[in-house]
C-alpha cells in the first residue's frame, strides 16, 4: 500500500515582508489596546464628571435648604423678641392696673358690718411695711429674671421699680363708729376676714365713753395688688388684670 505523501509549503516571501507583516500586525494590536484604554478613561472621565455633578446639585440643595432654615431661624428669634417686648409691656400696664377698685373694697368693708353696729368714719391709709428678721435674712430674689431681651426691656425696668415701690407700702381701712356691745366687733371681724381682699383686721381700739356710748376703731389690711409680694402673679389673662378705680 502506497504511503501518502507529505505536501511542503514553500515561502517564497522574502523575509523582510514578513517581518513588515508581524510589525502590523503588532501596531494593529496596539490600536486596539490604546483604543480601549482611551475609551476606559473616558467612561471613567465621564463616570466621575456624573459623580461630581451629584455632588454638586446635592451642596447646593443643601445650601438652600440651610439659607432656608437659617431665615426661618432668624425670623423665630425676631418673633421671639417682639413677644418678650409684648409680654414685658403687658405686664407692666396689668401692674399698673393692681389698685383694687374702692367700690370693691368698700363692699368687703362694709358687706358684714352687723346691724347694731353702725360706721361713721372710713379712710385708707398707705402704711410702710417693715419686712421681719427672716424675711430680711432671705436673699431678694426677682421675679422678672430672664432672657437677656427681656432684662433689657425698659418695659421690665419701670415694672421692677413700680413693685419695689408699691411692696414697701401697705394699704389699709381705718374703720370707726359706735357698737352696742363688743360681741357685735368680733362677729364683725370675722366677717370680713372671709373677703379675699381682707388680708388681715384687728381691733385697735373699744372705749364707752361717760354717756354709755362704746365706740371702736377697727384696722383692715388689703391684699396686696396684682405683682405685689403676697398678691397674684403679674399675668397678662389674670383674673383681676382689669382691677382698677372707677
Amino acid at each position: 500500500m502506497a504511503q501518502p505523501t507529505a505536501q511542503l509549503e514553500i515561502d517564497f516571501l522574502p523575509a523582510r515582508y514578513r517581518e513588515q507583516h508581524r510589525k502590523r500586525t503588532l501596531n494593529l494590536w496596539r490600536v486596539i489596546v490604546v483604543s480601549m484604554a482611551t475609551a476606559l478613561l473616558v467612561v471613567g472621565a465621564g463616570h466621575q464628571w456624573s459623580i461630581r455633578w451629584q455632588m454638586q446639585w446635592e451642596l447646593q440643595a443643601a445650601h438652600e435648604r440651610y439659607e432656608s432654615q437659617r431665615a426661618v431661624s432668624d425670623q423665630l428669634g425676631k418673633l421671639q423678641e417682639s413677644l418678650h417686648a409684648a409680654e414685658s409691656r403687658a405686664q407692666l400696664l396689668t401692674f399698673l392696673d393692681h389698685p383694687w377698685p374702692q367700690s370693691q373694697l368698700l363692699s368687703a368693708a362694709l358687706a358684714p358690718v352687723p346691724a347694731d353696729m353702725q360706721v361713721t368714719s372710713l379712710h385708707m391709709v398707705h402704711e410702710a411695711v417693715v419686712p421681719s428678721a427672716a424675711e430680711s435674712a432671705l436673699p431678694a430674689v426677682d421675679p422678672l429674671a430672664g432672657t437677656p431681651e427681656v432684662e433689657e426691656s425698659p418695659w421690665v425696668n419701670d415694672l421692677r421699680t413700680l413693685q419695689k415701690e408699691c411692696g414697701a407700702m401697705q394699704v389699709c381701712l381705718i374703720i370707726e363708729g359706735t357698737v352696742v356691745s363688743a360681741a357685735e366687733v368680733q362677729a364683725y371681724l370675722r366677717g370680713v376676714r372671709e373677703s379675699q381682699l381682707i388680708a388681715g383686721a384687728e381691733m385697735q381700739a373699744l372705749e364707752t365713753d361717760a354717756e354709755g356710748t362704746t365706740r371702736f376703731r377697727v384696722r383692715l389690711r388689703i391684699r396686696p395688688g396684682l405683682g405685689i409680694p403676697g398678691g397674684p402673679a403679674v399675668t397678662v389673662d389674670a383674673p383681676l388684670a382689669k382691677a382698677g378705680n372707677p
